[in-house]
């Protein structure tokens, strides 16, 4: 299997630098299990963590995968991103869905999520916050993002905006802005638009529903 050499060939990289993990095949899935080291800018140890990352073998590299903590290092609990299935929420899924669109390699989500993750873990037991900031748990974090992403804050403008999208997008650039800023759009959320219509049109149906929801 073509999927199963790649893998195989991108875990030796990753190996390289995360020696104590190894690769393991379970129905369809990868499964990288084992250790990752945790040290400071200044190669100084911080600590270690027992984990599982899985990824169907058949969508690699064009799938986010999903992390797990195997011990009792860190509290389960939403505030400290960790669903009650010990999986750990490294980034906000919409964010997700746009990275895996580029493709993610094993070595690149332990070196872009998985430390990141675990330092600011270590960071928050130290101060009581977050070193970059966090993206809230759920349903909130979807509605965070896509407050960032359009620059608005009411949820009924949000929801506007999701509902509306295909219609947004026939909107010239030099024509004011959907936001209702009153700059063109090309100088206004351009950018913002284009990463909404990235995202599947069965992703923004769902979440139009969750923050229908939440919206009461």
């Amino acid at each position: 299997m073509a999927e199963k050499r790649i893998i195989k060939d991108d875990f030796i990289k990753a190996n390289l630098k995360y020696p104590k993990l190894r690769l393991v095949w379970e129905e369809g899935t990868m499964l990288c299990i084992g250790e990752v080291d945790v040290f400071d800018k200044e190669n100084v140890y911080w600590d270690s963590f027992l984990i599982r990352i899985t990824i169907p073998i058949k969508s690699y590299p064009y799938f986010f995968p999903n992390l797990f903590i195997t011990d009792d290092r860190i509290p389960k609990e939403d505030d400290r991103h960790i669903n009650p299935d010990l999986s750990c929420c490294v980034e906000v899924e919409q964010k997700q869905i746009l990275r895996a669109k580029k493709g993610i390699t094993i070595l690149q989500f332990l070196d872009e999520y998985v430390i990141p993750y675990f330092a600011d873990q270590l960071y928050y037991e130290k101060e009581n916050d977050w070193a970059n900031g966090d993206y809230q748990h759920g349903i909130d974090g979807k509605i965070q993002y896509y407050s960032e992403v359009t620059g608005v804050d009411n949820l009924e403008e949000i929801l506007y905006v999701l509902r509306n999208l295909e219609r947004i997008n026939t909107i010239e650039m030099y024509k004011p802005c959907f936001c209702k800023s009153g700059k063109k759009l090309k100088y206004c959320h351009k950018t913002a638009l284009k990463k909404l219509l990235q995202l599947p049109i069965k992703q923004i149906n769902v979440d139009i529903q969750e923050i229908e929801k939440k919206n009461g």
